[in-house]
């Protein structure tokens, strides 16, 4: 099962690649067909002549090659395009900068590429998130990592395995299912 969620989240990234790219070759076919801003005060008149604002606000942010005039495009894919063209490392690119969907799956690829708490905690979706908490309890066995977690069970579960492993009464106490607290307090004076 944990495979199939990891090539889930395979597709997810390569899907985004490619809703990328195709974002930006409509983007660019568009600038294609804009008259030059180079050539002058005199002819800069019909800069925009003939475009929308979105497709307008896009030629002047990629020309200037400044994401804050992004900003002003309402267009989601335009947008997100724009961002991705005038960033000077896009794979550097900080995710929260893309709008709806796209920003889930940046972060996404993001977290995992390098899963960090903070990484993981800002995806919202739940198989995604507990996935890369998962990953980083893989290095570092820690309550924190697992009361990050969105699915409760996976949570507890998560706390259970650690306080046994440490031997933490303590923590067994604070779960809400009592037979995971049974089962987390037998386990440890089991073992003492």
């Amino acid at each position: 099962m944990v495979l199939e969620e990891y090539d889930l989240v395979k597709i997810s990234i390569a899907a985004f690649a490619i809703l990328v790219v195709i974002a930006i070759l409509i983007a660019f076919f568009f600038v294609l067909t804009l008259p030059n801003p180079d050539a002058g005060p005199a002819k800069q008149s019909g800069y925009c002549e003939g475009l929308s604002d979105d497709v307008c606000n896009f030629k002047k942010a990629t020309d200037a090659k400044d994401s804050a005039l992004c900003g002003q495009i309402s267009d989601e894919v335009l947008f997100n395009s724009c961002i991705y063209s005038v960033s000077e490392e896009p794979d550097r690119l900080a995710c929260e900068l893309f709008r709806g969907s796209a920003m889930e799956e940046c972060l996404v690829a993001k977290a995992l590429q390098n899963p960090s708490l903070k990484t993981c905690s800002k995806l919202s979706e739940e198989k995604f998130r507990d996935k890369c908490l998962e990953e980083l309890l893989e290095e570092e066995q820690s309550y924190e990592i697992c009361n990050a977690m969105l699915n409760i069970e996976t949570a507890e579960k998560c706390i259970v395995t650690i306080a046994i492993d440490k031997g933490d009464l303590e923590e067994c106490q604070t779960l809400s299912s009592e037979s995971l607290k049974a089962y987390c307090q037998q386990k440890i004076e089991g073992a003492a």
